[in-house]
């Protein structure tokens, strides 16, 4: 799914070609990152109502006719709009799946499985500059082809993807539940306790802790113990979304084949995401945070040095220009992989400090701040145009700012998630980090 964005960057070029304003490339880039928060903000409503995997279902269908629409464009706004539905359904879909891979697994795995859903997304990206070079003279063909493989991915999910344990429990759905677990059970050869199928039943015949708890509303997070917190979080979001797509959409000043540059700065992350599942796991997830932040500030701004130094070299011999080139493409791969550590940690971390009843809710919120930083990065890009390390000494700024505020944030490494805002708050009574 995540892949689609590589051919409408491409395309949103292509576009750019023919219209009046150079800038109309960069707000057709918008429109989809646009169509994102419209996702986040959905999504997580959706989700907590009527349930995780229904919610994934209809972000896939809005995701694929919105590729259908982008298959039969015949304008750039026609393009550009249909770009904003696929954002949605994208957003949509890709939130919800997070959260529901997070409340399906112990707390011990939580990490490493979230870390394998983000390197999927990076193989995808990297997949299709592979599928984009093959049908490069026909895109409607290419879209064609990756909107029946988004098609397909919908179809797997609906065949073998089951609710969320978590959700069936804490809004009633307990009939449902004791059925599911009996299935899982019998498909490992396994019993389940008799004391745990008393207890399903014991919570089906009146109101309870988890009951209690799904009668929490988003708006109980904005207390003034906890407001401080939630903003530090939300900047994080916002910014790892801004440097993370803005380096990536900004491949086109790295030099050489953009086909390359692409799968080279999609796909190298997909070790540091592996990584990031021992550094958040054996240094936690704050210092994990602190660090992936510092590393992305230092490496966009060495991208900074670079251009820079590609710029003062254009008379010089072509060799010079080349090896500044690949310092460049080297410190993009790198502050790629560590923009995405943060990203892939950020989604571990988020779901672990929200109870469960708002859980997807408060990951939307999260992932709607931070599709501001998505529709921002585009913007900046444009204006790279004409002061090319400008963007770079941005993202740097962003990225070193986010690794401080990160750190008014509690650590929930080894942690059970939390039910109730009672939980929350005991989170967040850590010496030094009360309000």
């Amino acid at each position: 799914m995540r892949g689609l964005l590589f051919v409408f960057f491409l395309l949103s070029v292509q576009f750019g070609l023919l219209c009046e304003h150079a800038t109309d490339g960069s707000i057709a880039q918008s429109m989809h990152f646009a169509g994102a928060l419209l996702g986040c903000l959905c999504a997580g409503w959706y989700s907590d109502v009527y349930g995780r995997l229904r919610a994934i279902l209809v972000g896939v269908v809005i995701m694929v006719c919105g590729s259908l629409w982008t298959t039969a464009a015949h304008s750039f706004w026609s393009f550009a709009l249909s770009r904003f539905v696929v954002g949605t359904g994208g957003m949509w879909s890709g939130i919800v799946m997070m959260v529901l891979v997070s409340e399906c697994v112990e707390k011990e795995t939580r990490a490493h499985t979230t870390s394998v859903l983000s390197c999927s997304m990076s193989v995808g990206m990297a997949t299709t500059s592979f599928i984009a070079y093959y049908f490069r003279d026909s895109w409607r063909m290419l879209f064609l082809v990756l909107t029946i493989l988004s098609a397909l991915s919908g179809v797997i999910i609906w065949l073998f993807t089951e609710e969320s344990p978590r959700w069936l429990l804490t809004n009633g759905h307990y009939s449902t539940l004791k059925s599911q677990l009996e299935r899982w059970a019998r498909c490992k050869n396994k019993e389940i306790p008799v004391e745990a199928l008393d207890s399903i039943q014991s919570w089906a015949c009146g109101e309870d802790d988890d009951q209690a708890a799904a009668k929490i509303s988003l708006s109980s997070l904005w207390s003034g113990r906890l407001r401080r917190a939630l903003l530090a979080l939300l900047f994080c979001w916002a910014m790892v979304c801004f440097i993370s797509y803005g380096v990536l959409l900004n491949v086109e000043h790295v030099g050489g084949s953009i086909y390359v540059s692409f799968f080279a700065i999609a796909l190298v992350p997909v070790p540091f995401n592996y990584m990031a599942i021992f550094i958040l796991e054996k240094i936690g997830r704050i210092p994990g945070l602190f660090w992936s932040f510092l590393l992305a500030g230092i490496c966009t701004g060495l991208c900074a040095v670079s251009i820079t130094s590609m710029q003062s070299e254009t008379g010089s011999t072509s060799s010079a220009h080349s090896l500044a080139s690949q310092w460049l493409l080297l410190f993009s791969v790198l502050a790629k992989a560590t923009a995405t550590v943060a990203f892939s940690a950020l989604y571990t971390y988020s779901p672990e400090l929200f109870p469960t009843a708002i859980r997807t809710s408060g990951l939307g919120m999260c992932t709607f701040v931070s599709r501001f930083g998505g529709v921002a990065a585009p913007l900046v890009i444009a204006w790279g145009n004409h002061h090319p390390a400008m963007p770079y000494v941005i993202f740097s700024i962003c990225a070193c700012a986010s690794a401080t505020a990160i750190c008014r944030l509690p650590e929930t490494k080894g942690k059970k998630s939390p039910q109730t805002m009672d939980d929350v708050s005991r989170l967040f009574t850590v010496v030094g980090r009360e309000d």
